[in-house]
């Protein structure tokens, strides 16, 4: 639960023998003020596990760091402006890449909707046209 609407995320980050070091952020969905919901998030084989909340101008408003290795948590996001500043940044910089990729999609989704609309409205001119005829 939240008393703003935010963006949440994840970033998993490993340092395994088998592929090294790395982290990788993933885009959960928004979260409406005072909602509980759930979001989904891979976190196995993590050595550290982040959730973050970021507000409409992409701000981290909410950022925790989880190294138990839980299947499952329960998270209550209340005011949270004690976190670590430079965890922030880095957490600003990781989500970057997943605001652009998920923006480029919903640019994408958007253009065929509008194309499949023109399109339908051109069939649609062409049929009824060629039954004035």
């Amino acid at each position: 639960m939240t008393e703003k609407e935010l963006k949440i995320y994840s970033i998993a980050f490993w340092d395994n023998a088998w592929s090294g070091k790395g982290n990788y952020a993933t885009y959960g969905g928004k979260i409406k003020p005072n909602k509980k919901t759930e979001f989904d998030f891979e976190n196995d084989g993590t050595t550290e596990f982040w959730v973050i909340g970021k507000n409409q101008n992409n701000g981290v408003e909410y950022l925790n760091v989880i190294t138990e290795s839980k299947g499952e948590f329960d998270i209550e996001i209340l005011d949270n402006s004690k976190f670590d500043e430079q965890k922030a940044n880095l957490a600003q910089q990781l989500t970057f890449k997943t605001d652009k990729a998920t923006q480029r999609t919903q640019y994408l989704i958007w253009t065929n909707v509008i194309l499949t609309g023109i399109l339908i409205l051109t069939l649609i001119k062409i049929k009824t046209g060629a039954n004035n005829v």
